[in-house]
């Protein structure tokens, strides 16, 4: 028995489709395990979680952000464990009230290198990027997760053949 060609073509992009990484979390990630990233350069990343702290420089402004992996949509998944910590600077002034430390965002732009710096005591390595495109995401966003809920509802009826209850549960 033959296999048709289309089939063995569907099962090989198949395939290659299953290695690929998922939307939006870059092969490893902003922080592989403490600061390990690709060369300044190298690639285009999209990495997102929480701002940490805004720094105003003279022509710049940094942000330092505890990374998450992001979702289909691109929003930080705080529900998962974080990656690490990275550096987002963007050319210009950025409002710190806007960019305010507990706001979640996402940031896609090259890498420019790895930064030394603390997190309190610690000496700790920061991958940096250039922010090229930068979302702040609104706290009323509830994502598209369900949420469970029930109802129970009971009805009351007459007619010409007589009357009924019912009774209902949904899910």
């Amino acid at each position: 028995m033959r296999v048709p060609r289309i089939f063995l073509l569907l099962c090989l992009a198949g395939g290659l489709a299953g290695c690929a990484s998922p939307a939006g979390t870059p092969v490893g990630g902003p922080a592989a395990s403490t600061g390990q990233t690709a060369p300044a350069g190298a690639r285009r990343v999209e990495w997102g979680g929480t701002i940490i702290a805004v720094s105003n420089q003279r022509d710049s402004t940094e942000l330092e952000v505890l990374a998450y992996p992001l979702t289909a949509d691109g929003r930080p998944d705080v529900a998962a464990p974080s990656s690490g910590r990275f550096v987002a600077v963007r050319p210009g002034f950025l409002e710190p009230a806007d960019y305010r430390p507990g706001r979640l965002v996402t940031v896609a732009g090259p890498v420019i290198g790895v930064r030394q710096g603390r997190v309190g005591e610690a000496q700790y390595s920061f991958p940096t990027m250039a922010a090229e495109s930068l979302r702040v995401w609104s706290t009323a966003y509830t994502g598209s997760r369900v949420v469970p809920y029930g109802t129970i509802g009971i009805g009351f009826g007459s007619g010409y053949y007589g009357s009924g209850v019912g009774i209902g549960i949904g899910f």
